[in-house]
């Protein structure tokens, strides 16, 4: 397969922004709409980061990092937090500085986890 950039695209007009450029981003990888992304964010192949319409902005910290085929949707994930392959972070939630969610972890809509 070839390498290709990551998607970075605005949603109805709003587009991400992202601190640094992404320090890595795997192939197919996505980001889109109202997105804030900190420092050194490295996005692994697959991984989306994108928005809940008019309901959820995503906010990510500095020094997260997001495993292959992660969706890190309508969140807020703190600093210092690694997002595990194929793990769902989904609308509302919010993870506390330092978390680290396992491969294939779900947090439901709406809830808090403490670093």
């Amino acid at each position: 397969m070839m390498n290709q950039a990551p998607i970075v695209a605005p949603y109805n007009g709003v587009s991400p922004s992202i601190g640094d450029p992404l320090c890595h981003a795997g192939q197919q990888a996505c980001v889109v709409g109202r997105v804030q992304i900190g420092a050194d964010f490295p996005l692994d192949d697959e991984a989306t980061v994108h928005i809940a319409h008019d309901r959820f902005a995503t906010r990510i910290g500095d020094g997260v990092s997001a495993g292959r085929n992660a969706v890190i949707h309508a969140c807020d994930v703190s600093d210092g937090c690694a997002v595990g392959e194929n793990t769902i972070i989904l609308d509302g939630s919010r993870i506390g500085p330092g978390a680290i969610l396992a491969p294939d972890a779900i947090v439901f809509p709406g809830k808090t986890m403490a670093g």
